[in-house]
């Protein structure tokens, strides 16, 4: 399970902080927009939800995939983006983007320095995304709870742990049971998200 997200920003873009951006989104004058690689995937409904809770406006530019979205923000075709962190690390290192915040409830280990979402409104965070196994219906309990048994030792070996942290995530190897409630409250999370950002199929 993903940790957390990068808001990101192009290095032309005035504001620095999150707070300056709110500001700078909320001006009249302002067209501030954010890209996502797509419709409807957890980083367009991230931007969603930062601009529900801040109240501003903001207009969503999709691309046909992660790369193209950062790129768009690095180069001023878009303002600011939610990224991976494995995407966007290199980029916010090598100068070309700026991380403004970190969507997690702390700040990610291995970018200290960049504060969290909270730090400015309190209390607000922006879930990210997960992997998860599936499988046809008809395979058999005992089959399923060996492939979770398998996945759960595979993913707590250190050196498979260091590279998943690395990356923004947080292994859990939940059992065939956790992980059923854990998608159907993420579709409930996601379905409440798009109903309130009013987001119609494409």
């Amino acid at each position: 399970q993903a940790v957390g997200f990068l808001l990101v920003a192009g290095p032309a873009l005035p504001a620095t902080t999150v707070k300056e951006l709110i500001a700078l989104a909320k001006k009249p004058e302002a067209k501030i927009a954010f890209g996502s690689p797509g419709y409807g995937n957890s980083l367009h409904l991230a931007g969603e939800v930062f601009k529900l809770r801040t109240g501003s406006s903001m207009l969503h530019v999709p691309y046909k995939g992660v790369g193209p979205a950062l790129t768009a923000a690095m180069a001023g075709e878009v303002q600011i983006a939610f990224m991976p962190p494995t995407i966007a690390v290199p980029q916010v290192r090598a100068g070309r983007a700026r991380a403004l915040a970190f969507t997690g409830a702390a700040r990610w280990p291995l970018m200290p320095e960049v504060p969290t979402l909270s730090e400015t409104i309190a209390g607000f965070t922006i879930a990210a995304g997960w992997d998860g196994i599936f499988v046809p219906a008809r395979v058999p309990v005992a089959a399923v709870n060996k492939i979770q048994s398998a996945i759960r030792t595979v993913i707590q070996e250190p050196k498979v742990r260091e590279l998943l942290v690395a990356g923004g995530y947080e292994p859990v190897g939940s059992t065939p049971e956790e992980f059923r409630k854990f998608f159907l409250g993420e579709m409930n999370r996601y379905a409440e998200i798009v109903r309130e950002a009013k987001i119609q199929p494409e």
